[in-house]
């Protein structure tokens, strides 16, 4: 089922919040461990298969990661989850995003 077609996986059964985990998972470990990810994520590259697996359709438009820009997401993902202001605000300058702040 098309990733979006809401109807078609509730009558499949289908956890909706667990789909959305496991492509977050799925992207996580594409970025962070294998540093190539599908870089085409729409809803119409996703199916639901009736085991609740998803298939990533269309691999066009892939994306290699450098082991240094990887780190530094990693980095940052951490950073984020720790809710620390100012290590979120250490990682974005390590990635290269400077803020400004509102005048």
């Amino acid at each position: 089922a098309r990733i979006l077609d809401v109807s078609r996986l509730d009558e499949m059964g289908v956890d909706r919040k667990a789909i959305a985990e496991r492509i977050v998972l799925m992207y996580g470990h594409q970025i962070l461990v294998d540093g190539l990810f599908h870089a085409d994520a729409h809803p119409g590259n996703f199916l639901v298969l009736s085991d609740g697996s998803v298939a990533v359709l269309d691999f066009g438009q892939t994306k290699t990661l450098s082991d240094d820009l990887r780190l530094k997401l990693a980095a940052h993902m951490l950073a984020l989850g720790s809710r620390q202001a100012m290590w979120v605000a250490l990682t974005f300058a390590q990635l290269g995003i400077h803020i400004q702040e509102k005048l």
